[in-house]
């Protein structure tokens, strides 16, 4: 359930609200969606109640092709033992991150699990080499408006490989779910676009996310890959010139 105000209320104030909106959502579900509607194949693995919201999720999942799965133990460890290359988005705020290959955070989630500030660039830098201390290769902080920041650290890394992509500019209607569009356009990118380096995957999933701001709504304004420009599909990289990134 969504309200639009026009200012966020202060203590004992009553304000008018301009729009009500009802539109399926839940931070896991939100990405399987966006992933899902770029083209990939998912599957929702969560508990759901026997309410009407519960039900009319089941068939918002069926009508979307993911449909839950009964059974969620250890996802993410079954997931490393086929082989796969797991994802993480640590919300609600844990103490301690899961063994995955990717983990995709904001500021906030970045600041708990490191007890760094993020509220600069500097601190941002610090909080992502923290993560990779603690055993993360690749890491994604997400900055709002001012982008995100892509990190990799593997064997042939001595040190940290950041990349600041920056958002382009939009006119903003509503930023809800904009970060699990993201995360959602990276596993599309992750598991459909391998050649990608790892920076241009976060750039296009960044592109994809800005683009959800535009529209009111969760996940109802997730763009299909026919409502999205053609470059984002292209299966042939580009230079960070190209990309215009800042390496």
């Amino acid at each position: 359930m969504i309200s639009y105000v026009p200012h966020f209320p202060q203590i004992d104030e009553t304000v008018k609200g301009t729009k009500f909106q009802l539109d399926f959502g839940g931070k896991a579900a939100n990405q399987c969606v966006m992933a899902q509607k770029l083209g990939a194949n998912t599957a929702m693995i969560a508990k759901i109640g026997s309410d009407q919201f519960g039900k009319d999720t089941v068939l918002n999942f069926k009508r979307l092709g993911g449909i839950p799965v009964k059974i969620a133990t250890e996802a993410l460890q079954y997931g490393k033992k086929l082989g796969s290359r797991t994802l993480f988005n640590p919300s609600p705020e844990l103490e301690s991150i899961p063994d995955a290959d990717v983990l995709v955070l904001n500021r906030e989630e970045g600041e708990s699990l490191t007890a760094i500030s993020a509220t600069d660039f500097k601190g941002a830098k610090k909080v992502i080499v923290n993560l990779h201390q603690q055993g993360t290769s690749h890491v994604v902080l997400t900055l709002g408006s001012e982008g995100a920041i892509s990190s990799e650290m593997t064997s042939e890394h001595k040190t940290p490989v950041m990349t600041h992509i920056r958002t382009s500019k939009v006119d903003v209607v509503d930023t809800t779910g904009a970060g699990d569009a993201l995360i959602g356009a990276l596993a599309f990118y992750m598991s459909c676009y391998p050649q990608l380096s790892f920076a241009e995957m976060v750039s296009r999933a960044v592109n994809i996310a800005t683009v959800t701001v535009t529209v009111h709504g969760v996940q109802s304004s997730y763009p299909t890959r026919d409502e999205l420009d053609k470059w984002l599909f292209d299966i042939d990289a580009k230079t960070s010139e190209q990309l215009g990134l800042d390496c």
